[in-house]
């Protein structure tokens, strides 16, 4: 699969993410309140319905929702998988279209492969086909 594939493939995986998921990503940060938590999903939509999905396409993307959505894309919960497949879609996305800050080697290294590979198919396939697009360093990849 082609990058741009891949890119287009995990911005349809965020639109569709539904308002639970990404309330759920804007509560991973336990340093603000729920104001804080507001600012984050509102960022998130303006990221998502203003932004195409892209960090580095918004000015002053900072603490809101970088924040959170750096924090949700460490911690896989079986039973709703969703918040995290999404928050990792959008930093897959940063690290396919930007090249800067490479989220994921971390992530791969600590979570492995496998991690995404055991995500349910809707989520696992656009994934995947994102990190296999990665320029990654071969100790990394574990599948």
């Amino acid at each position: 699969m082609s990058k741009d594939k891949a890119i287009a493939d995990l911005k349809a995986l965020v639109r569709s993410a539904s308002h639970e998921a990404l309330w759920e990503i804007a509560r991973h940060d336990s340093y603000v309140d729920a104001k804080g938590h507001q600012k984050h999903f509102d960022a998130m939509l303006e990221l998502i319905n203003l932004y195409d999905c892209e960090f580095k396409a918004r000015v002053n993307m900072s603490w809101y929702p970088q924040e959170a959505i750096e924090l949700c894309s460490h911690c896989y919960e079986e039973h709703n998988p969703e918040p995290f497949a999404v928050s990792t879609a959008i930093l897959l996305i940063d690290d396919l279209v930007y090249e800067f800050m490479d989220y994921m080697d971390f992530r791969l290294e600590n979570l492995g492969e496998k991690t995404y590979a055991a995500l349910p198919k809707i989520y696992c396939e656009p994934i995947l086909a994102g990190i296999q697009a990665l320029d990654l360093p071969p100790y990394i990849r574990d599948v």
